[in-house]
């Protein structure tokens, strides 16, 4: 994931330091309403490498290339964080493990092991 924070070659990603802390700030809160157990950012600094093509994502980091911090940068704190608490996944429907929904298949068992030759 990324979000430009400034401009870019022929305002393709046009974008400010506010609007890259905004995004984040939906996207973690969209995780989060959808249980996501891992968020990855494209680059926590912005690529000292970026020339063309590279160059669209040359503000891409949530700090600068000489490591300054970006507004989104304690947003992505905040949320590294968190304790991680996994969530129960269940089946709509199922009631209980190895129950069946029709249209859904869940593995109940570790796949068996590769024979040997």
């Amino acid at each position: 994931m990324g979000y430009a924070a400034g401009e870019s070659r022929g305002g393709l990603n046009s974008s400010t330091a506010a609007e890259q802390r905004r995004f984040l700030e939906r996207l973690l809160d969209d995780a989060g309403t959808l249980r996501a157990a891992l968020v990855i950012w494209f680059a926590a600094r912005d690529p000292a490498f970026a020339a063309a093509p590279y160059d669209l994502l040359a503000s891409s980091g949530l700090r600068t290339a000489e490591d300054v911090p970006r507004e989104a940068w304690p947003v992505w704190l905040e949320a590294a964080r968190r304790p991680f608490e996994p969530a129960l996944t269940t089946v709509p429907g199922a009631s209980a493990p190895g129950a069946s929904v029709p249209g859904v298949s869940v593995p109940v068992s570790a796949p068996a092991a590769a024979a040997t030759p």
